[in-house]
């Protein structure tokens, strides 16, 4: 959970609605959002249907930016196979969602999610080879993958499916967002990387627009 620090860090004398809250555990049953389109991504992704139908995920935030649940999503969420569950139909008409950026972020920057999976050992697991099969050797990606990143697209979607239906709206992040600084754009990494004020303040700006403020 890099990107949540650092932000939290580089805001920490700003005047904003940002802050930390006691972590609540949310259990979301997939079979509660189980439908053909659902079934669809499972299929693409090579789910063991049997399987996969009783998982549960879990998860909780700790950031609260105006009211509104603040998600950072970090390297290891883009891949091939989180672009996958992006082809679902919740994305199509949620404004608030940049899809088209999603996508490019899992073209675009894969490598960083091997880099994220090497330090991480965040390849396969028992769980998603339960529910996604053996993947191949690590660092390798041929006929099955990773059974790890499979399962993470798939989490990631039942995620904000469970947030888009119960609070309507929140913030997800990146590190590869793009702000405009003196007429150019930067990464939010590069952004947030080393402390300056004016820096705090861009970010302070960004993050209002982006609740509403």
């Amino acid at each position: 959970m890099i990107l949540p620090a650092l932000i939290e860090k580089l805001l920490a004398d700003q005047e904003i609605p940002f802050y930390n809250i006691a972590p609540v555990k949310h259990i979301v049953k997939l079979s509660d959002f189980l439908d053909d389109d659902l079934l669809e991504v499972i299929s693409s992704l090579g789910g063991i249907q049997d399987q996969i139908r009783s998982h549960s995920v879990h998860f909780s935030f700790t950031q609260e930016l105006n009211g509104l649940p603040f998600i950072c999503r970090e390297d290891d969420s883009f891949n091939r196979y989180r672009l996958i569950s992006l082809r679902h139909p919740l994305y199509h008409d949620w404004q608030a969602f940049n899809l088209a950026h999603h996508r490019q972020y899992c073209r675009n920057f894969e490598k960083e999610c091997f880099k994220a999976a090497a330090s991480a050992n965040s390849w396969e697991s028992k769980l998603s080879q339960k529910l996604f099969g053996i993947s191949d050797r690590e660092g390798v990606i041929l006929d099955l993958g990773s059974s790890m990143w499979k399962l993470r697209a798939l989490e990631e979607l039942i995620i904000d499916m469970y947030l888009h239906k119960t609070f309507k709206n929140f913030i997800i992040v990146s590190p590869f967002d793009k702000l405009l600084v003196d007429q150019q754009l930067i990464s939010l990494r590069q952004l947030i990387t080393g402390f300056q004020p004016r820096k705090a303040e861009i970010l302070k700006s960004y993050l209002l627009r982006r609740s509403g403020i």
